[in-house]
């Protein structure tokens, strides 16, 4: 199961530079929206837990860490068009934030 969207930041803008908008799911992960809708049973439902590692990995300039994120999960893409994706994540060490290079992504009508 991919999880990357604990670990980084996704933008998607479409072709005009509009940034499309965060899922409730994403707004919640990253912490700017808490999760207090009722359940079935009339209860609220607690805070997402997000685990995590205090191991690292070194990645050498040019190379490559394998990942992954379910997009249609992080941000609301509703219509057919080319969006532009990065992802950015802050380096502790460096005290900044790491940007991936920016992939198009077109979505077609089925």
């Amino acid at each position: 199961m991919e999880k990357g969207e604990q670990s980084y930041e996704v933008e998607v803008r479409d072709e005009q530079g509009n940034k499309m908008p965060e899922t409730k799911y994403y707004r919640v992960v990253r912490g700017k929206e808490k999760d207090d809708a009722p359940q079935p049973d009339g209860k609220f439902s607690g805070p997402i837990y997000i685990g995590g590692s205090l191991l690292g990995k070194t990645v050498e300039p040019g190379g490559t860490f394998p990942d992954g994120m379910i997009l249609n999960k992080l941000v609301v893409i509703a219509t057919p068009g080319k969006y532009t994706v990065t992802v950015r994540r802050f380096d502790d060490a460096a005290k900044s934030y790491v940007s991936s290079n920016s992939i198009t992504l077109t979505v077609t009508e089925q």
